[in-house]
């Protein structure tokens, strides 16, 4: 999607998110909400890092 200022017109650029580095942990996480395991994707947004349990692989 783009998304255009209505005061000026011009089209707004998304923001890229940054990756967590390999190893980082995520600490609200799955676990942190009554998961026992967790192997996947943190949330929609960030789907080219991988979680498994509380660490990024």
């Amino acid at each position: 999607y783009q998304y255009q200022d209505h005061s000026t017109g011009v089209f707004l650029k998304r923001k890229k998110n940054a990756l967590p580095p390999v190893g980082a942990t995520i600490p609200d996480g799955p676990l942190a909400h009554g998961f026992d395991f967790f192997h996947g994707f943190h949330h929609s947004r960030d789907m080219d890092a991988v979680v498994e349990n509380t660490k990024v692989i």
